[in-house]
């Protein structure tokens, strides 16, 4: 069933029902939803501290500024939403994605990332800091302009398809890391190497 343009309490929100247009007042309990779909959803908490979210779609949401600190968010989906500043630390993400959304400046460090995608999105000055990345992290057509991989080894991560102008990031965390022969040079400079 699908709820529409309604002012409701977070606390009755309803497995497998899906909301589309709806402001939702803040919770007054632990976080804990899954199987939700939210499209062009409003939450009026910004604070979602230890929340589950399992099994949930955000479609056209706003989560600028919020934060997820120590978080589980397994099988969730994220597009076409502004996570601008959104944070994301000290999280546990399992097969997530992040489709065309807007996270410069998120936080996403001292996280654990299993088996997790982002595509179109642009993740300018963003913190992947002290990442664990498992079964690796494909970033599709993402921006990663002045991104911070600082202590995250990047075995796995695959940024082929992105455009990258500048990553803060340790060179003995570079094995393992998928770039593209354009990007080489890039990278290159960052260790200090010329390329002619």
């Amino acid at each position: 069933m699908t709820i529409q343009d309604q002012t409701l309490a977070f606390d009755a929100i309803v497995e497998g029902e899906q909301y589309e247009n709806c402001t939702f007042t803040p919770s007054n309990q632990k976080i804990a939803v899954s199987a939700v779909p939210f499209t062009k959803c409003r939450f009026e908490q910004t604070d979602f501290t230890g929340g589950e979210w399992l099994d949930c779609h955000f479609q056209n949401t706003n989560f600028a500024n919020c934060t997820f600190a120590q978080s589980i968010m397994y099988r969730d989906t994220f597009q076409d939403c502004s996570l601008m500043g959104a944070n994301f630390i000290d999280n546990r993400w399992k097969d997530n994605a992040i489709i065309n959304c807007q996270a410069e400046y998120a936080n996403f460090s001292n996280s654990q990332m299993t088996h997790c995608r982002a595509e179109n999105t642009s993740f300018k000055e963003a913190y992947f800091r002290d990442i664990t990345f498992k079964q690796g992290f494909v970033m599709a057509d993402c921006v990663l302009d002045e991104t911070s991989f600082l202590g995250t080894k990047l075995k796995g991560l695959n940024v082929s398809d992105s455009e990258v102008d500048s990553l803060e990031l340790l060179p003995q965390d570079l094995p393992g890391l998928v770039i593209s022969a354009y990007q080489a040079p890039v990278l290159a400079e960052l260790l200090g190497v010329k390329v002619k």
